[in-house]
């Protein structure tokens, strides 16, 4: 680190100690520095790229692509589409029925009722309009999600995980099931003593793109009387909610892949006691025999060495949050970059870094010191 300004940017220079060298016997990197510019939101970092602050945008957001794809000629940068992305986005209720130090319940009792059961979170997901959000939010350009791997991770992928698509009419079936029904006709449904079955959901501020998922999912939601109170918020403060004081009702975020993209690398996802364990993180014991179970097969799929026996206890995990919704996926979206012409020996991929996992061969074309700029 060369530098850093809190808010401004982060400046790596060279380290002209790295063991690796070219086939000529240039020691690597080429580049003398990778400056970080540190923004506040994807709309910042799109005119950044665009105005040439920037060599490499990534990614470039779903609705953006076709003017980032008609202005690359002219303007000296290429559009890259790697496809289907390894990153995911969904949505979830928080189940943590602890209490905060004044003893009150993070969720409202009535609420972590209705919450914990699975009819509800099948009747939220067949109430989303997937195809009406890749239709609407990214023109396009993604596919409706159901699992949690993505069909990009390729040898993880389970296309067996439960799915309930959009069917508005299951939706409400299952929501008549539970007895939540309209009972003053404002359109939304009550619970048997009168409370509106409503609940507020948050997503980061900075994301365009999911604030334009969770305004489509409110609506949706509202057409089988469910009122959501959309609220986008500050990312820090969102995971201050999420892995602090767990002040909230439904989130909508998203996981990128590790890597490599292995489930070995999940287990703080899918294990109980995980911290990233969204829907009810750092459990002491697993709430429930489906969480009992998928820490048994996070076991297999940590300490066994047999591929087969990984995929089949890895699947299984799938299977479980499938059917029981503790994700409720919404949209697998393509990944776009963009870099601009004078940045030599890309090679990007679908996984992160995407464009700098190769960082030490890239060089510039141009006069004057090699150098970089990011976001």
């Amino acid at each position: 680190i060369k530098e850093y300004v809190p808010g401004e940017k982060c400046v790596l220079a060279r380290n002209p100690h790295y063991w690796e060298v070219d086939k000529a016997g240039s020691r690597l990197p080429y580049l003398d520095e990778y400056v970080f510019l540190i923004v506040k939101d994807l709309n910042t970092m799109a005119l950044k790229f665009q105005s040439g602050e920037t060599d490499l945008i990534d990614p470039i957001q779903g609705d953006q692509v076709p003017l980032f794809e008609d202005d690359q000629q002219k303007a000296g940068y290429k559009v890259w589409d790697m496809g289907p992305d390894v990153a995911t986005d969904f949505m979830w209720f928080n189940l943590n029925p602890g209490k905060d130090a004044k003893g009150k319940p993070y969720v409202e009792p009535w609420k972590m009722k209705i919450f914990q059961d699975v009819r509800f979170r099948r009747a939220v997901s067949h109430a989303i309009d997937r195809a009406g959000i890749i239709k609407s939010v990214l023109q396009g350009r993604g596919t409706a999600l159901y699992e949690p791997y993505s069909s990009a991770n390729k040898t993880w992928f389970d296309p067996n995980v439960p799915k309930f698509p959009y069917d508005v009419a299951k939706s409400r079936a299952l929501l008549d099931e539970m007895g939540l029904v309209d009972r003053n006709g404002d359109g939304i449904r009550d619970t048997p003593d009168g409370k509106s079955v409503e609940f507020t959901l948050l997503t980061n501020s900075e994301n365009n793109l999911r604030k334009a998922f969770g305004t489509v999912i409110a609506e949706n939601l509202k057409a089988v009387g469910i009122r959501v109170n959309f609220q986008p918020l500050e990312f820090n403060t969102l995971v201050t909610h999420l892995r602090e004081d767990y002040q909230y009702e439904a989130i909508l975020l998203g996981l990128a892949s590790g890597v490599p993209p292995d489930p070995a690398l999940s287990t703080n996802v899918y294990r109980s006691s995980g911290l990233t364990h969204n829907w009810y993180p750092k459990q002491k014991t697993p709430a429930t025999p489906a969480e009992a179970e998928m820490d048994r097969l996070m076991n297999v799929v940590v300490q066994e060495r047999d591929f087969d026996k990984r995929k089949a206890a890895f699947d299984r995990v799938q299977e479980i949050v499938g059917e029981n919704q503790f994700c409720i996926y919404v949209v697998n979206r393509n990944l776009y970059l963009g870099l601009r012409n004078r940045v030599q020996g890309a090679n990007p991929s679908v996984l992160r870094p995407h464009a700098t996992w190769n960082v030490q061969e890239l060089w510039l074309k141009g006069r004057g010191a090699p150098k970089l700029a990011s976001h």
